[in-house]
């Protein structure tokens, strides 16, 4: 618990002591939380406490707080079929009850946290985030209000006094402690927000202290530090997170491992963190080293200067803690237990028994593979649903190509006869030399990574070290993770929307540029222009429009909207939204590509012979019918092609939504091209991966074969030829 000290002595608490359980920290952060300007200097307001979502900095030391443990480890025994259980720190190598010999016995790993500790964790963080209170007008004095005080819009203090309950942001309903920023560009930098002194408390480490100090020139006595408060009852815990050091598994040779293993006893060798703490010591951030390793070098002056519960935190400490070790951690701490903290932050209402225990059946389902047998059952049906894919997809490009050979067979019989054929084999020569270098290009850096990825897909890979071959086992793997099929959906929701808007507007837009009478170039160039402008750009551009906060750009526009019609508004939550956030990603593609891709069809429907308008205007055709009769169907060839390429690319995206919302909020945007990031690149399953995006591939085939088809029976002409 990191904490500022001067904040501390401003409302009366001691600043030689952080809060040590829940019931403290609650107050704590009750007496720290201003509303904007009941504070003078801080027109924001100032906030009592701030964690971050991550299971690390908020879950993983709440739940230890609260008793609970992350993770546990079973054995079970083959003579009795009984379940043991241990923490994942203790090994179980005998049972308790009949002392057989477990040693041998294959170890499995589960969620622990779905417990009551667990869910006492969950409760505590929905009081910090939506508990009403108030102060009594008297004393000042937080208390907390009960829903019968809400309902009759009047509170009863401690004291006695009685005052009517205001809500609003000058109202005397406070909800929660916890810093939410405010949407303005000071509130973006958390570090700097403590650094100024607007939140009172965070969850964090000392040197997070040390990097505000540094960058932000705060004085390292205005911060206290203390141990992690827990619930009452429960021993004071200690979560360390030791530095890893290892050297790579690819073969050396002796004298290069022998460097390598001084390092490491040089790094962490008594000599080296005393030398270590004299650079912080004389740095004039002594009071940010950890006490032991201050008394340890022989600073006893700065060490008895220290505050009581930092000097002492290590006798404070009852029991101590590090994350889980075991495999598929790294995607629950990524994925699951972010989630849960999320969800209640935006949901006041959420149920946090199901919460709990949804979370913990998923995070489970990731610590280990399917049994053996159960895969070995699937591989055969597997190897021939493979095999028909390859064979479909043999055929399909065996039919394109055939198709596509004839065509050109039969042009070059209409426009080339032997004599023109014979006058021109050294050109066409030259045309093969000079295509040779794309030629190469597209095979090393599209058919060689296609060739690699194959082999990927039926391996468990590795960075370094041995990859080994597992077969089909991905694919069953794949196909049996129900997460997929969700992804799946996710991804076609992703696709239809795409397809609404996206493709949908060009052709619009390229109607209206073509019948507009007056400024066609004018409004030609402004369409165009956000096509010049990077991607990336364009996405941090509108991620910044879409701030959930009442200072966002599109909420103050409509919040102002609202109060002309007379209706109160708070906006929306935009990306932070479920239900908004995949139409809130497709929306800035559509602006910035739009007016690129109407140029194509509008440069279609300038080959339109004029005297087809004029045939309709005599016929007294209106401009529904010449859309319908003319202008689509002059531009239906080219509605069909980009249709399919638009199909295939969309299943295909994935930058912007990895840039606005990272596959979020809970998952609502995470499409099949994201999940194979996060398996690739996060997790480090390449094989995985590699298989996923390989059924993404067959997947697509169909489609491409039908582009294919659609472009060998299309014919490209100049539109002076019309």
């Amino acid at each position: 618990m990191c904490y500022r000290t001067d904040l501390f002595r401003e409302v009366g608490l001691n600043p030689n002591r952080g809060p040590l359980n829940w019931d403290e920290l609650w107050y704590y952060a009750q007496k720290l939380t201003f509303k904007p300007g009941e504070v003078p200097g801080k027109p924001t307001g100032q906030y009592g406490l701030y964690f971050m979502a991550p299971g690390y900095l908020c879950f993983n030391p709440l739940v230890w707080a609260a008793g609970g443990n992350l993770v546990k480890r079973y054995k079970i025994n083959p003579g009795t079929g009984k379940v043991i259980e241990s923490e994942k720190e203790k090994l179980i190598i005998r049972d308790p009850e009949t002392n057989e010999d477990l040693s041998k016995v294959k170890e499995h790993w589960k969620a622990g946290f779905d417990t009551p500790e667990g869910l006492a964790a969950l409760q505590f963080i929905h009081k910090l985030r939506w508990q009403k209170w108030t102060k009594d007008p008297k004393t000042r004095e937080p208390f907390d209000l009960t829903g019968e005080m809400l309902a009759k819009g009047e509170a009863v203090s401690p004291t006695g006094s009685k005052f009517k309950l205001i809500d609003g942001p000058r109202g005397n309903i406070y909800t929660g402690v916890l810093f939410q920023a405010s949407g303005n560009e000071e509130d973006k930098n958390v570090k700097k927000v403590i650094a100024d002194g607007r939140i009172g408390m965070f969850f964090g480490y000392s040197q997070d202290i040390n990097n505000i100090v540094n960058d932000f020139g705060a004085s390292p006595e205005q911060f206290g530090l203390g141990p992690m408060p827990v619930k009452a009852g429960s021993k004071i815990v200690g979560s360390f997170m030791p530095v890893l050091f290892g050297i790579s598994i690819r073969k050396r040779t002796s004298e290069q491992l022998r460097v390598a293993w001084n390092i490491l006893v040089n790094f962490t060798s008594k000599n080296d963190l005393n030398e270590r703490t004299r650079i912080m010591v004389e740095g004039g951030k002594g009071c940010l080293v950890f006490p032991r390793f201050l008394k340890e070098a022989g600073y006893l002056e700065l060490y008895n200067s220290l505050p009581f519960s930092w000097r002492n935190i290590e006798e404070l400490i009852q029991r101590n803690r590090t994350e889980p070790f075991n495999q598929g951690w790294t995607e629950v701490q990524a994925e699951i237990t972010p989630a849960i903290v999320e969800r209640i932050w935006q949901d006041e209402n959420i149920k946090l028994k199901a919460l709990l225990k949804e979370a913990a059946l998923n995070a489970t389902s990731k610590f280990e593979k399917w049994p053996e047998a159960e895969i070995a059952r699937w591989r055969p049906w597997a190897w021939m649903i493979w095999g028909l894919a390859m064979t479909l997809f043999i055929m399909a490009m065996c039919i394109v190509i055939k198709s596509l050979n004839a065509k050109v067979g039969e042009s070059a019989k209409k426009q080339l006869a032997e004599e023109v054929r014979a006058k021109r084999k050294f050109k066409i020569n030259l045309v093969y030399i000079w295509i040779l270098p794309a030629l190469i290009t597209i095979v090393m850096w599209k058919y060689y990574p296609l060739i690699r990825g194959s082999f990927m897909a039926f391996q468990d890979y590795k960075i370094a070290g041995r990859s080994t071959r597992v077969g089909i086992d991905n694919f069953i793997m794949i196909f049996g993770d129900k997460n997929f099929y969700f992804t799946l959906i996710r991804t076609f929701y992703y696709v239809g929307l795409t397809m609404l808007i996206g493709f949908v507007v060009p052709i619009f837009l390229a109607i209206l540029l073509t019948e507009v009478p007056k400024g066609k170039y004018f409004f030609r160039t402004m369409f165009y222009l956000p096509a010049v402008t990077s991607g990336l750009v364009i996405m941090f551009m509108w991620k910044q429009f879409y701030d959930p906060s009442t200072a966002g750009f599109l909420n103050t526009l409509v919040i102002e909207t609202s109060s002309w019609f007379g209706v109160s508004s708070e906006g929306f939550k935009w990306l932070q939204d479920p239900n908004l956030a995949m139409i809130c990603i497709i929306i800035p593609g559509v602006w910035a590509s739009a007016g690129a891709g109407s140029l194509i069809y509008q440069a279609a429907l300038t080959s339109v012979p004029s005297d087809l308008y004029e045939a309709a205007d005599v016929d007294g055709a209106g401009i529904v019918s010449r859309i319908r009769h003319i202008m689509i169907q002059t531009i239906k060839p080219l509605i069909v092609i980009n249709f399919v390429g638009v199909f295939i690319g969309a299943f295909h995206a994935m930058q912007n939504i990895f840039v606005m919302t990272g596959g979020g909020p809970f998952n609502a945007t995470r499409v099949i091209g994201i999940d194979i990031w996060f398996n690739a690149f996060m997790y480090l399953k390449f094989g995985f991966a590699t298989a996923m995006a390989w059924v993404l591939g067959v997947m697509l085939i169909g489609f491409t074969v039908i582009q294919l088809k659609i472009l060998s029976k299309v014919e490209f002409r100049k539109a002076q030829e019309n």
